[in-house]
């Protein structure tokens, strides 16, 4: 049926025509809705599509909104074609006529009115927002939607070939780049790049972004003053106004970019509140040392008694773990018996309890991990081979000594 209507309308010469065979699409999809013949439609929609958005665009996207079972992206190459012609100039203005940009309205009603989440249809809106100079409002609108799913870097491409600088200024900020959104924000908007400026993430960035935008400040000024043959005091008002509205700039972060010749009582109250924090971190700082110093001072008093600290045991006192006396090897066949039998050691803390050295190794060992544990096999291993040592040394010593001995007596 539609084939016909195009042979009969002589493809589409004429609006009429096409009128007539978009209201056609209309009246075909709704008496077929059957599923067997749903497809048909379809395939009637993509195929012919391209061909009447060039006649009766107003007319084929009204018929694509009632439409639902429409795949938007099929519908793309009608878009683009529709989109060439906007940009071309033709005998026939039929596209031009509405004033309002049919693939724009198309699009919002799939994403805004329809939930469509796919990202190639939300990227060619946007190439549609930025190539279109009445748009720019509703491409900041778009790119700060929360739903909106386009690619950014893509979207980024597009709106600097496009030169949508406040648009890009968004974008770098929705990416965290606020580094290079301040850069751009200063060539549109001064209160831009302050915006994004407060956005960083960490005070040494934000003082970056503030000093980049006092110093765009100043030399802009300095410029403009010097153009104009007038006074450099507006300059330093202005960069005043920066210092205080910064909340983290100091004078002297910003007194490089001045001109030499800048009297000093144009910014002299910034200047002595400057030296005044100073002397109050200063005097902050002293505090601090003194602080410290009388802590290290306990310490090392503390240490000092703690040389001169003794206990005394008795003979009946028990080691906390095993019961034994403490002044005695344990009879355990663990850890602790190499421990015990090579050097008699034992653990007695401040609160009196007393402990065997094996003991308490073994009681810790029992919550180390296996990782752990093994370090402290080694180390158990490397104290007995020296432990053996130095007993063969003490050995070898007393034998010596001995014989020393029964040489003086023959003498």
């Amino acid at each position: 049926a539609i084939d016909v209507l195009l042979e009969q309308s002589g493809n589409l010469s004429s609006s009429r025509s096409a009128m007539n065979t978009a209201t056609n699409f209309n009246s075909l999809s709704l008496q077929n809705s059957q599923p067997s013949s749903s497809d048909m439609v379809q395939q009637l929609y993509y195929k012919y599509s391209p061909v009447l958005m060039e006649h009766c665009p107003e007319a084929i996207v009204d018929a694509w909104i009632e439409a639902q079972f429409l795949d938007p992206c099929k519908l793309i190459p009608a878009l683009i074609r529709y989109a060439q012609q906007m940009k071309a100039p033709s005998k026939d203005q039929s596209a031009k006529s509405s004033g309002q940009n049919q693939a724009i309205r198309y699009l919002e009603y799939c994403v805004k009115d329809n939930g469509n989440t796919d990202e190639a249809i939300h990227n060619y809106l946007v190439s549609l927002y930025a190539a279109d100079d009445q748009a720019e409002e509703q491409l900041l609108e778009f790119v700060q939607w929360p739903d909106s799913c386009f690619d950014k870097k893509y979207a980024l491409r597009i709106c600097t070939e496009k030169n949508r600088k406040r648009v890009c200024v968004y974008i770098y900020s929705s990416m965290h780049l606020y580094e290079e959104a301040v850069d751009l924000a200063l060539s549109v908007d001064i209160e831009l790049a302050k915006e994004n400026a407060n956005k960083a993430e960490d005070d040494v960035t934000k003082k970056m972004l503030w000093v980049k935008i006092a110093r765009s400040v100043i030399e802009n000024d300095k410029e403009a003053a010097k153009s104009n043959g007038l006074n450099s005091s507006d300059n330093v008002s202005k960069a005043l106004e920066i210092l205080h509205e910064s909340e983290i700039l100091r004078i002297e972060d910003i007194m490089v970019y001045f001109s030499d010749f800048v009297k000093i009582d144009e910014f002299k109250d910034e200047i002595c509140a400057s030296l005044e924090q100073y002397n109050d971190n200063i005097e902050q700082l002293k505090a601090e040392m003194n602080d410290y110093t009388k802590t290290a001072e306990m310490i090392r008093s503390e240490i000092e008694e703690q040389d001169l600290r003794f206990d005394v045991i008795s003979a009946a006192q028990s080691c906390e773990l095993c019961g034994s006396s403490v002044l005695s090897s344990t009879d355990n066949d663990t850890l602790s018996d190499s421990i015990n039998s090579t050097w008699n050691a034992l653990y007695v803390f401040p609160c009196t309890h007393s402990f065997h050295a094996g003991c308490l190794l073994d009681e810790v060992s029992r919550h180390l991990r296996d990782d752990q544990r093994a370090h402290v096999e080694i180390f158990r291993r490397a104290l007995e081979q020296q432990q053996q040592r130095i007993q063969q040394l003490e050995r070898s010593n007393e034998m010596i000594q001995n014989s020393n001995t029964k040489v003086d007596q023959l003498r």
